[in-house]
């Protein structure tokens, strides 16, 4: 477990150095000029970065370059918030990096492909609920308002 961590750890490093996020956000930016195709964009985005580093450092490294486009385009900060966090939840446990998976593996003496074939119908219902949450903010809106009273 600690030898993914630590790879996990060289990939992020590597990942900032080359600037990928940055690249990323140039991309999103040229091709986004709708919200719904910026919110599409920034889906598929974390959930291919989310696949190959682990969630905080990915939340870091594109939290800042996504912020402004969100705000440009008038998207509710809560909202932005809750899509990042349920692409990069879905990541925890997609291969190759995915550390849940590992540790589900792990527990269960199985293989990680024995426990990722699985599981597919579970990332196939994670990620139809991820467009409902994005394309519905005003869900994420009123349990934010109930929250706040």
């Amino acid at each position: 477990m600690l030898l993914v961590i630590g790879a996990t750890g060289c990939l992020a490093w590597l990942i900032t150095v080359e600037q990928v996020a940055m690249q990323l956000s140039e991309w999103v930016q040229s091709v986004a000029h709708e919200p719904w195709v910026f919110l599409l964009l920034l889906n598929v985005c974390l959930l291919l970065l989310g696949i190959f580093i682990e969630p905080l450092p990915a939340m870091l490294l594109t939290t800042p370059l996504f912020l402004p486009m969100a705000l440009a385009f008038k998207i509710d900060l809560v909202h932005l918030g809750v899509v990042i966090t349920a692409n990069l939840a879905i990541a925890l446990y997609t291969p190759p990096v995915g550390g849940t998976l590992f540790v589900a593996a792990s527990i269960a003496k199985a293989g990680i492909g024995a426990v990722s074939r699985h599981l597919i119908p579970l990332r196939v219902a994670a990620v139809f609920v991820l467009f409902i949450i994005t394309y519905v903010p005003q869900l994420t809106q009123v349990i934010f308002r109930l929250l706040m009273g």
